[in-house]
Formats: C-alpha cells, sequence, structure tokens
C-alpha cells in the first residue's frame, strides 16, 4: 500500500530580505484533502508574461513581452529547505519548485513568501518539473519499486491534492536533464515516459508512450506507443491542437488532441549518439531536436522539421553538450557547460557574430544551466570559478547584440536549474542551498 499523502504541511523556511538577512517564522495554508476539480483554463489565454513550465511554452527558453532590463537588483529571496535539479515555474502570482527529495514548494511569485509546501513521494533528480495551467499544479512523481506515485495534480492555492494516476518511470539520464514539464492543451494533460499497458511503471515489460488525462478529472484519455522497448530520451511539446513528440532511435510523431498522428518519421529523431539531448522545440512552425553528434565540427546536429507535415527543412548545429537553446531577432544562441552562450545563424545552422564573453579574469570550471532570453538579453547561470582563490558560482547576464557581458551575481552554490522570466523579472532557485532568487531591473541602471 503506498503512503498517504500530506500536502500543505507546515514548514518554516529563512526568509530573508534585502534591507539584510531576517529570520522569520511562516505559516503555510493546510491543504486538506482536496476541492473539487474545476475545468483548467485554456493556457493558450495565459498572460504572455507567464512562465508557466520549465523553458516555456514551446520550449522557447524566451519571453517575449518583458521589460526586464539589465543592471539587476534582488527583488526578494527565500531559502528553501532543500536541493534543486530544476527551476521554478511562473503562472497565475505564483512560483513553484520541486526539490530532489520530492518536496514540492509554491511562493507568492511578487514577495517570496512560502505560502505552502507538500511531498510528493517522488525524487526530482535527474529533474522532474511542475506546471502550472489553471489554478492547478502538475507534476509527475516517478515510480520506484511498489510506490505507484505517478502523475499528481495539486490545487495552486493550498497545495491539496486533487488527483494522482498511473504514469509510468522514468529512464532519462543527465543527457536529458533536466526533465521536462507535464504540458495542458484544450483541456488535456500530456505527458511522455515508459510505462506498461495499465500506465505503471512496473512490472515490465514497459514501452515509450504519450498519455493523456483529462487536466481537471485526472480520467486516463489515450496513450500513443512510440517505441515497444523503453527509451532513455525523449520529450514532447504542446502547441495549438497538436502534441509534438520524439524518442531516441524510433520516432518522431504529431498527434491529434485525440491521439491520433497526424504525421509520423523515423528518420528525424532523437539521438543516443548526441551528447546531451534536451528537449524537442517549437519555433514559428518548425520543430528543432537533436538529432546527433558532428565530430568533425566540434559541434551537435539538429534537425529541423516542418511542423504541418514532418518535412525535414535543414540542418542546424548547437554546441556540444548543449541542451537548449533560445531564438532572439536574427540570432540564435546556446551554450554548453561552463562556457558563455554562442550565436548562430538559423538560416544556415551555422556560428554566427557576435562573440560572448565573459567579465576580465573570469573563468568557470562547470556550470550546466541553459540560457533563457528576453527584451535583447540572455541570463544563464555559471558553475564553479576556475581560480580557487576565488570559489563560488554567478549568474550572468549579456547584451545578446554586442556579446559583452552587462550584468552578474555571486552565489555560493551551483546555478544549474534552469531560470524563468515572469512579471518582468528573473527567478532562479540555487541548486545546493536552497536559495530562490527574484531579481527585478535596478532603478536608475545602478548595479545591485
Amino acid at each position: 500500500m503506498g503512503q498517504k499523502d500530506t500536502p500543505g504541511s507546515p514548514v518554516k523556511p529563512e526568509r530573508l530580505a534585502l534591507a539584510g538577512l531576517l529570520a522569520a517564522l511562516l505559516l503555510l495554508a493546510t491543504g486538506g484533502s482536496g476541492p473539487a476539480a474545476e475545468p483548467p483554463r485554456d493556457p493558450a489565454k495565459a498572460a504572455a508574461n507567464e512562465w508557466p513550465i520549465m523553458h516555456n511554452l514551446g520550449h522557447s527558453n524566451f519571453s517575449p513581452t518583458t521589460k526586464l532590463k539589465p543592471p539587476l537588483k534582488v527583488k526578494w529571496m527565500t531559502r528553501l529547505p532543500g536541493k534543486f535539479w530544476t527551476g521554478p515555474v511562473i503562472a497565475e502570482g505564483r512560483a513553484v519548485a520541486q526539490d530532489e527529495s520530492g518536496y514540492l514548494f509554491c511562493l507568492d511569485a511578487e514577495t517570496g513568501e512560502l505560502l505552502w509546501r507538500t511531498y510528493t513521494f517522488g525524487e526530482s533528480q535527474p529533474g522532474y518539473a511542475p506546471a502550472i495551467f489553471g489554478g492547478r499544479v502538475y507534476i509527475t512523481a516517478p515510480q520506484y519499486g511498489e510506490n505507484a506515485n505517478g502523475m499528481r495534480c495539486y490545487d495552486l492555492k493550498t497545495g491539496g491534492l486533487v488527483w494522482r494516476k498511473p504514469a509510468g518511470r522514468s529512464m532519462r539520464g543527465l543527457s536529458n536533464f533536466p526533465g521536462a514539464s507535464p504540458q495542458v492543451v484544450g483541456g488535456r494533460l500530456v505527458y511522455i515516459a515508459n510505462a506498461n499497458d495499465k500506465g505503471d511503471g512496473y512490472p515490465n515489460p514497459v514501452k515509450c508512450r504519450v498519455q493523456c488525462w483529462d487536466a481537471a478529472t485526472g480520467e486516463a484519455l489515450w496513450t500513443y506507443t512510440m517505441s515497444d522497448q523503453p527509451c532513455h530520451n525523449y520529450s514532447l511539446v504542446a502547441v495549438g491542437d497538436t502534441v509534438y513528440a520524439s524518442a531516441d532511435d524510433s520516432q518522431t510523431v504529431a498527434l491529434a488532441l485525440d491521439g491520433k498522428p497526424r504525421w509520423s518519421t523515423k528518420e528525424h529523431v532523437f539521438s543516443k549518439k548526441a551528447s546531451y539531448v534536451g528537449q524537442i522545440m517549437y519555433r514559428s512552425g518548425e520543430l528543432w531536436l537533436k538529432t546527433g553528434s558532428d565530430g568533425n565540427a566540434g559541434a551537435d546536429s539538429l534537425a529541423v522539421l516542418n511542423a504541418a507535415d514532418g518535412a525535414f527543412k535543414y540542418k542546424a548545429m548547437s554546441p556540444m553538450q548543449a541542451r537548449q537553446w533560445v531564438f532572439m531577432g536574427e540570432r540564435y544562441f546556446s551554450r554548453t557547460v561552463a562556457s558563455a552562450p554562442v550565436a548562430y545563424e538559423p538560416a544556415t545552422g551555422r556560428k554566427a557574430k557576435p562573440d560572448f564573453k565573459m567579465f576580465a579574469g573570469a573563468g568557470f570550471a562547470s556550470g550546466c544551466g541553459p540560457a533563457v532570453g528576453a527584451n535583447g538579453y540572455l541570463y544563464a547561470g555559471m558553475g564553479n570559478t576556475s581560480d580557487p582563490a576565488k570559489p563560488g558560482n554567478m549568474w550572468y547576464a549579456w547584451n545578446a547584440a554586442t556579446g559583452e557581458p552587462v550584468w552578474s551575481f555571486p552565489n555560493a552554490t551551483n546555478c544549474c536549474p534552469p531560470p524563468a522570466i515572469a512579471y518582468d523579472q528573473l527567478y532562479c532557485v540555487c541548486g545546493s542551498d536552497g536559495l530562490m532568487y527574484c531579481f527585478e531591473s535596478a532603478q536608475g541602471g545602478k548595479a545591485p
């Protein structure tokens, strides 16, 4: 028998304000058993200045409307009792993140006040991200042994459990780190994982499947089998009335909301040969996905497909071990471990100007967070400095037009969890010390 949920459990986090480090006791709203389910709102009507899933809608890593501009200053900082692989998602006035032990935290996005936390009985390593849609939080808690966790739906206001259903198990390794959020489209919740015919992760045999539930009630609606074998690297993205998915060495497919395929290709798919696969991305009628490595070019190769029919359009490139990319203006940008972003020309997929720089004397030995973009600037977390005399980590910002660094902010622990941009602010959570930051533009252009 599975363990009992304890939604809305009280917690005593340390609040850190701008005036200094001020300890305060925060009382949490108690969740209870969960309210009656209500139909989630249509995510297409969500504010453009939100970030409801990790990497944002379409996995664009881009905020189209924000006025955020560096230099930045800390608006608020809250210490959470956990370690994080995945970054926060921001929508409906809330910031939600899950730590590596399976605790789900919900904060007020404007003030940083911790509103509730609940235990999902899952483990987020190497990264399982939540999603916020229509007053609900959706999160997958991977299944281990006999503990059938699967997909869970929580009330955004209280943390109360609304429903949970089997969702299989993940075999995603660091090559796909971090895992993607579930997604809601047309009142349906979709996710991709390895599951058996009952939707469970155990016992075998399991197959790689796209799964679909009624987002309000959790009723299982359909599944689509990507492969008769479990897959290690897979991703999906929901756009409009279509769900696009790809799984390693099997197929890339476009599915209607009733689960019927609109097109499928086995020629251009996620590949086990690519170093760090990342997520499938939708952009202006195109699908972008990693399909292999080009040793001669010292880069990974991307296939760009026509989203309408799956036809191959052209080949693009990204740095080795890069997991995500972001489009701004006439360029797309990506970065690999411990490096500044690299600019590429979309029409050719080749490197382009500018060359990105670090601040003078700066160098890093690690740093795996993807870059996100808004308003002509890129933001990313850098790992440990390569100078043992100056240990630490940094959040960085660059001018995308010039490649020049324009802002940095020090932090004691790793900055790998992907950041988010919403409400004209930058939200970041640190991997090892549980600090969640909200940055805003510094008034008068003054550095923090």
